[in-house]
């Protein structure tokens, strides 16, 4: 689509802290920022085995839009 898109990368709670909502504030804190700025789509990544951001994405309205695959090879 033609709309202005803002992008959250590598968005993460340290391990003591989870629990408590703070994923949720600053999601919501980045996406005001980004709305400031006159984006209008807000783009973000996930390991799709991390339950709990992809449950929090998809309470706040996010659909996936694309799966990618991350390969690896050991070579040493």
């Amino acid at each position: 689509t033609g709309k202005s898109r803002g992008r959250i990368y590598m968005l993460g709670v340290h391990p003591e802290h989870r629990g408590r909502g703070l994923g949720r504030k600053l999601l919501l804190a980045g996406m005001r920022q980004l709305k400031g700025k006159g984006l209008e789509v807000v783009e973000i990544t996930v390991d799709s085995q991390n339950v709990a951001a992809v449950g929090l994405y998809r309470s706040l309205g996010f659909e996936v839009v694309e799966d990618t695959l991350w390969y690896e090879k050991v070579i040493g």
